[in-house]
């Protein structure tokens, strides 16, 4: 078995393997891209529950289990109204949380800016659209990065 990502790595995947193991119910912590201790427990968890072999690293049986939970999510997200996670998006860029366009395409960006919308507001952290994130968004109490909003606005704008 080839090691992909262990203990102490960082990055991009370390990001994914996160949201990966945040998706399929384990709580790996923050969604940092740090490979710290809590995400090693999370993954070994995640491994026990597949029947592999717990070894806290990603390895090749690992990552076809978690590309598994990915699909499913993938499949999952293709039946949903896709107006839905638009008008979301917007909020969040709105909020501050998230630049570019709405595109209604829950990807890595918009889970990110979930997360952080999450933690800003006291909410679970999980990086998914749940109907306590949703009420918040929406909420007169939403908090926001209102600066970087502001300058959104104005990008947007041209200026």
């Amino acid at each position: 078995m080839t090691q992909i990502l262990k203990q102490g790595d960082r990055g991009a995947l370390v990001s994914l393997l996160q949201l990966g193991l945040t998706r399929a119910g384990q709580t790996p912590g923050a969604l940092d891209g740090i490979f710290g201790a809590q995400t090693a427990s999370a993954l070994s968890q995640f491994q026990r529950d597949q029947g592999l072999t717990a070894s806290g690293s990603v390895d090749d049986a690992t990552l076809a289990a978690l590309m598994g939970e990915t699909e499913e999510a993938v499949e999952a997200a293709s039946h949903a109204d896709p107006s839905g996670v638009a008008q979301y998006q917007q909020k969040l860029i709105d909020l501050g949380y998230l630049s570019g366009a709405a595109d209604g395409i829950f990807g890595e960006k918009t889970a990110a800016a979930v997360a952080a919308f999450q933690q800003a507001n006291g909410l679970a952290v999980t990086g998914q659209l749940d109907e306590a994130t949703k009420s918040a968004l929406f909420s007169d109490a939403a908090k926001g990065d209102d600066v970087r909003a502001f300058q959104q606005r104005l990008i947007d704008l041209g200026y």
